[in-house]
């Protein structure tokens, strides 16, 4: 069974890989023409990642988003992208949230995820944290990337969506409203196996009308 509290993830130096993400980001910034560092600024969107060893205590103007799914659909890979050791799927979903009202630019919103994935009742879960929200509707838009939709995975009896099928997040499109009174929220989300918009299943044979 995976440990229930997942390594923190660093990076070569000892720095947390998300900080020395964003150092590397910010230095080829700074090095940047201005009208460049102008352009590029425009396109990004309001919020920052990082993976953290997890929150114990939920902080206020955030969400919590858990994803599970069964066992038996097995791992994308023995470690984490960011560190961390062990069976993980956690960068394989995409958790992405859209405030109502845009957060001011010096407050960006922050998406932080396990390093490591646990193992509860069954299923696998990964934990994810949208802290830094403004108050008031925020949607949250969680997906398997294109990359994992149908990629074979490791372990389990069922590590691969059957010809006609994909992984997908159920019900994946939320609808979350924070308020003075009730500043946190959560979702628990479930990965399943669908069939792809455009599969058709085969045809049965009426054996009394063709052979």
């Amino acid at each position: 069974m995976l440990g229930a509290t997942p390594a923190f993830a660093e990076s070569a130096d000892g720095a947390p890989a998300g900080e020395r993400g964003e150092r590397q980001r910010q230095e080829a910034e700074d090095d940047a023409p201005p009208a460049e560092r102008t352009e590029r600024r425009r396109r990004e969107p309001p919020y920052e990642s990082s993976v953290v060893r997890g929150v114990t205590t939920q902080p206020a103007s955030s969400i919590r988003v858990e994803v599970r799914y069964d066992v038996t659909y097995g791992y994308k890979a023995e470690s984490g992208a960011f560190g961390g050791t062990g069976p993980t799927s956690c960068d394989a979903f995409s958790v992405v949230p859209t405030p109502e009202q845009p957060p001011p630019a010096d407050r960006p919103v922050v998406i932080s995820r396990n390093a490591q994935m646990v193992e509860s009742g069954g299923a696998y879960v990964c934990e994810f944290l949208l802290s830094v929200l403004p108050l008031g509707k925020v949607t949250v838009e969680t997906r398997v990337h294109e990359d994992d939709l149908t990629a074979p995975w490791r372990g389990g009896t069922q590590s691969q969506p059957p010809s006609g099928w994909r992984r997908e997040i159920a019900d994946g499109t939320r609808v979350v409203t924070l308020t003075d009174a009730e500043p946190r929220g959560s979702l628990s989300l479930v990965m399943r196996y669908a069939p792809t918009p455009d599969f058709v299943a085969p045809r049965r044979k009426n054996p009394l009308f063709e052979r």
